[in-house]
């Protein structure tokens, strides 16, 4: 099968995307399937700047599309962007989407006008009826997007995103603090990603603060880039946490398993309304944390789709929880042997989400659709 894959065009050393992107592509390729890539417009501006930047992009694909046929276009949605949807609609081809993101509800939270909020929809939806299959990396994507959109479930997917078994491999601790320079010495709560507004680092400062004197050797160590940085770090100072926190610059995604291997317990702190939204926790970092068979610290819902598995695995508690999150902390921190098993068990469900089986899973909805 001939696949045309247009992705994100972000292809720096820290990206996810591009991980994801690259990832995907040599899979299906692994497969059989002739796969071109074609990165996405860089876009700026006023929104409707961005439209008209998207559309001419469009047009691009569409002549694409003339030139050389391919059985499907496969994009991994940007913030919104009808015209790819177009183009293969105009062209006979089909489309598939993998969408990585609720947009609408992304901008409602960054306090986007109602035009614009109005516009988004359209283009999205108009994206979203026009493919053939839609791939989401959690469940709970598909439920609010058929509900917002009034479509039906039949072309909706959830695939979880996958992870590189063999670039994650297991470390021990001692190994990738030496490797790094770290102190052997510190018992560490990570936290590697970006530090964006989909994240809540305030519940875990707190409880933090709370069992400083009981644990004199903890220290939190937060790793990334992001436009949420200074806010975080002044919470730090505003807790007296300076001692305790701290903040180093991101690292290429190629450095990212020698750096979770000094953690002793992997932070994953999300927002309320981001977990609500996923239902849970379902991201890359999930799996490259779990892949490296560390336990995770994290915030989650009871309710949740992920909520059982990430107690087998790790330490959850809800962020508006106090109480729980003290509890949750200081049982992750009393046992060694306890973190020890329950990252054993992380790598097991690991083992389940490479990205080889992702690469499968979109085979087979292709396929079929």
């Amino acid at each position: 099968m001939k696949i045309l894959y247009v992705g994100q065009s972000s292809s720096g050393p820290f990206s996810g995307p591009s991980v994801h992107i690259q990832e995907v592509i040599r899979g299906l390729t692994g497969l059989g399937h002739t796969v071109d890539y074609i990165p996405c417009c860089q876009v700026s501006g006023s929104v409707l700047r961005q439209l008209w930047q998207r559309l001419r992009f469009g047009l691009k694909v569409h002549k694409l599309l003339q030139q050389d046929r391919p059985e499907w276009v496969y994009q991994r949605e940007q913030l919104f962007d009808p015209f790819v949807a177009l183009a293969c609609r105009q062209s006979g081809v089909a489309y598939a989407l993998e969408v990585n993101g609720l947009i609408l509800r992304e901008l409602g939270r960054s306090g986007a006008r109602a035009w614009t909020m109005a516009l988004v929809r359209f283009c999205q939806g108009w994206a979203l009826k026009s493919a053939k299959a839609v791939i989401c990396p959690a469940a709970n994507w598909m439920r609010i997007l058929q509900n917002d959109y009034g479509m039906r479930g039949e072309k909706f997917h959830f695939v979880q995103n996958g992870v590189c078994l063999d670039q994650f491999a297991p470390q021990t601790i001692a190994a990738a603090r030496a490797k790094l320079g770290v102190s052997p010495d510190e018992l560490i709560v990570g936290f590697l990603g970006s530090v964006y507004r989909n994240y809540d680092f305030e519940p875990i400062f707190r409880a933090i603060q709370a069992v400083s004197n009981e644990y004199p050797q903890l220290k939190v160590h937060i790793v990334g880039p992001g436009p949420r940085r200074q806010a975080v770090t002044e919470l730090v100072s505003r807790l007296g946490l300076d001692s305790m926190v701290a903040i180093k610059e991101g690292v290429p995604h190629d450095q990212a398993p020698d750096v979770i291997a000094t953690f002793d317990l992997c932070l994953m702190p999300y927002c309320s309304e981001v977990l609500r939204e996923n239902n849970g926790m379902f991201s890359m970092k999930l799996q490259e944390y779990t892949a490296s068979a560390r336990p995770l610290l994290a915030h989650d819902l009871p309710s949740s789709d992920s909520y059982a598995d990430a107690n087998e695995f790790g330490w959850t508690f809800a962020p508006d929880d106090p109480a729980g999150a003290l509890r949750a902390l200081h049982s992750a921190l009393r046992s060694k042997t306890e973190r020890d098993l329950r990252g054993t068990v992380a790598r097991r469900y690991a083992e389940g989400l490479s990205w080889t089986a992702v690469a499968q899973k979109i085979h087979q909805i292709l396929t079929a659709s």
